[in-house]
């Protein structure tokens, strides 16, 4: 399940732009992760920097959070081959609802390839990031 969270620095620039949900699990600056309940995301390290700790949020967390708190909805899909994802504004009255129109692509029209559903994952999520 540990293949579920984000990375360290991920976890670290979200903090940045406001993600302070509670997580199940907290990663170590060296990237070890220990599962925990209801740890937020703080800026608490340790003194030692190679033990600097915060909470990491699923990658399920993070795009519930970007849809909710942002109004951008990643899409990731696969032509047969390669894997590549679009991130979507969506409005603010379509949040509770089926939408009777297509989203605007914000990001995703020069797309990138990636080899695996995962590289595709990370990458949308750098990219969201970057957007804040």
């Amino acid at each position: 399940m540990k293949d579920q969270f984000i990375s360290y620095g991920q976890s670290l620039k979200l903090r940045s732009i406001g993600f302070d949900e509670k997580c199940i699990a907290r990663i170590y600056k060296t990237g070890q992760i220990h599962m925990w309940e209801d740890y937020v995301i703080e800026g608490g390290f340790g003194h030692n920097s190679n033990y600097a700790v915060m909470s990491v949020p699923l990658y399920q967390q993070v795009f519930s959070w970007f849809l909710k708190e942002h109004g951008k909805n990643v899409l990731i899909f696969s032509d047969g081959i390669k894997w590549m994802f679009d991130i979507r504004s969506v409005p603010e009255d379509s949040l509770g609802g089926f939408p009777s129109k297509e989203f605007p692509v914000d990001e995703g029209k020069d797309r990138e390839f990636y080899d695996t559903y995962r590289d595709a994952e990370i990458a949308s999520i750098d990219k969201l990031i970057e957007l804040f």
